[in-house]
């Protein structure tokens, strides 16, 4: 696997798929506001929710939830088809396959990375301090993007089997999203605590809400979440090593 070349090819995708658009990379950004706004009214407006969550107000807590859910549900989808998408470069290219999923977990995390530095402003807005478990952050960056390349590996290779793997992912993404405490708190929810997702949306809003450091989090939770990360990347290898050859030729 070549993680620079992974790397440049990232940044020169990302680069493309914006270089017909007149605000070009901008549009990463504003999107996911519109969607931010749009859940905003549709649960704060439309359902009257006037409560703060903890004492802090409901918009900027719904942003730093979405904030990870909008890479983890691009992923999701994007990296079950990141070899089938890049089909032409692993056909005719002697870079590994793997390679283009490692692009396309790069592609996602530069673009989210973005997103969040703008969600600062909100932060800002809202008078919420800044504080040393900021930087929190980096380490939930971290095994997200190792969880998010394991999961991506092992649905890609299926989805070069299996085309109908893309479909089903996308109709699970919408379903996990309800099931997901983004738009609700989830603090009096035990099962939460299995959703792996949720560790990541709550460990943004521990760190960049409510100065909470990793030591709030049961250490339980996070063994179970670091197990999940190396069954992942354990099985995606493993299914990697299996199909690696015949991949060029099928896909």
């Amino acid at each position: 696997m070549d993680i620079k070349y992974a790397l440049t090819f990232a940044l020169e995708s990302r680069k493309m798929k914006n270089s017909d658009f007149f605000l070009g990379s901008l549009w990463e950004i504003m999107v996911p506001y519109t969607r931010f706004f749009a859940y905003f009214f549709a649960i704060y407006i439309g359902l009257r929710k006037s409560a703060d969550i903890n004492g802090t107000p409901y918009f900027p807590w719904l942003v730093i939830g979405l904030v990870p859910w909008l890479l983890i549900s691009g992923l999701l989808k994007s990296g079950s088809r990141a070899m089938k998408s890049n089909a032409k470069y692993i056909s005719n290219s002697p870079i590994s396959s793997n390679t283009y999923v490692l692009s396309t977990i790069f592609e996602g995390f530069i673009n989210n990375i973005l997103l969040l530095a703008t969600v600062f402003v909100v932060l800002f807005a809202f008078k919420i301090p800044i504080t040393l478990n900021y930087l929190n952050v980096i380490y939930y960056y971290v095994i997200l993007f190792f969880f998010m390349y394991g999961l991506s590996l092992i649905t890609s290779i299926w989805t070069v089997w299996i085309s109908d793997i893309g479909k089903f992912i996308q109709s699970i993404t919408t379903l996990l999203f309800w099931l997901t405490p983004i738009l609700y708190s989830g603090e009096h929810i035990p099962a939460a605590n299995f959703n792996p997702f949720y560790y990541f949306i709550n460990g943004f809003r521990k760190s960049l809400l409510f100065n909470e450091g990793l030591t709030s989090v049961d250490l339980s939770i996070h063994i179970y979440i670091w197990g999940l990360t190396i069954g992942l990347l354990l099985i995606g290898n493993y299914l990697y090593k299996k199909n690696r050859k015949i991949i060029p030729d099928i896909i």
